[in-house]
Parts: structure tokens; C-alpha cells; sequence
């Protein structure tokens, strides 16, 4: 290369320079005020949205405040509820116990009656038949009496006798 070369080449170098230095001057001296401007509006609207969502998260912890009172309050009703509930089938247990209880003793009593009454018809049974028995034997031993010979008087007295024992 030679100098004239060089000589152009510094000349566009120091005209690019130039050019570089007055565009760069121009963005610094305008894009502040813009830069400026939007940094603002966007930190505006920031703090703009930034209080909504405060105002909107006090309403939330007030609201979940009340929801937690309110769950509180359920699980106390909910609670008492549970409570009576186990009182109650406790109650109801014991009536249970006590009606079978009563069931029980009624069906013994009127089980000791059907056995008394067993009792007693087998002991009017077996007197009955005591009764018969003897009677019987009396007859026969009257019977062979009269067939030995033996006075009509015995038979008499045996026969007043008869209507006793047949009932």
C-alpha cells in the first residue's frame, strides 16, 4: 500500500469516527429523555399494580382470616355434634341392655311357671296314679276275699269307697 492509499483510508477512518461520534451524541442527548420517560411510566405502573396487589392480598388474608374462624367454629359444631352423637348411642346402648335385660327376666319367670306347672301336673299325675294303683290293689285283694269267701260286708264298704277314687 502506499501512502496515498494510507492517506485514504485515514480519511474515511477519521469520517467514520466522525460519524460514529455524532450519531452516538444524538442517541445520548434524545434516548435519555425517552429512556427517561419509559423508565418512569414503568415504574408507575409498577407501583400501581404493585398497591392493587396489596389492596387485593389485604382483602385475601381477610378473607382467609374469616374462612379459618369459620372452619374453626365447623369443626367445634362439628365437635359437639360427634359428642352428642356417642352420648346418644350410649343411651341407646343401655336401653338395649336394660329392655333385654327385662326380656330375659320375664322369659325366666314364665319359664319357672311352665315348670311349675310341669311340677305340678306330673306330682297330680303320679298321685293319680298312686291313688288308681292302690285302689286296684285293694280291689283285687277284696276280690280274692270274696272269692275265698269272705264276708259281704268287705265288698260293700269297698264299693263306698269306689266313687273316691275314680275322680
Amino acid at each position: 500500500m502506499n501512502s496515498q492509499e494510507l492517506d485514504i483510508v485515514k480519511i474515511l477512518l477519521e469520517s467514520n469516527l466522525f460519524n460514529f461520534l455524532v450519531v452516538a451524541g444524538l442517541i445520548l442527548y434524545f434516548l435519555p429523555k425517552s429512556i427517561k420517560s419509559l423508565v418512569l411510566e414503568k415504574r408507575n405502573e409498577i407501583n400501581a399494580k404493585s398497591a392493587q396487589y396489596d389492596e387485593l392480598k389485604q382483602k385475601h388474608e381477610e378473607k382467609l382470616a374469616e374462612l379459618e374462624e369459620k372452619v374453626k367454629s365447623l369443626q367445634s359444631e362439628a365437635d359437639r355434634i360427634v359428642e352428642d352423637a356417642e352420648k346418644a348411642a350410649v343411651s341407646v346402648r343401655k336401653q338395649i341392655i336394660n329392655s333385654a335385660h327385662q326380656e330375659i327376666e320375664q322369659m325366666k319367670e314364665i319359664a319357672f311357671k311352665e315348670i311349675e306347672a310341669h311340677k305340678k301336673r306330673a306330682h297330680e299325675q303320679v298321685k293319680e296314679n298312686f291313688i288308681t294303683a292302690a285302689a286296684e290293689t285293694v280291689e283285687k285283694a277284696f276280690l280274692d276275699k270274696i272269692q275265698s269267701g269272705e264276708n259281704t260286708k268287705h265288698i260293700m264298704a269297698f264299693k263306698s269307697l269306689e266313687p273316691m277314687y275314680k275322680n
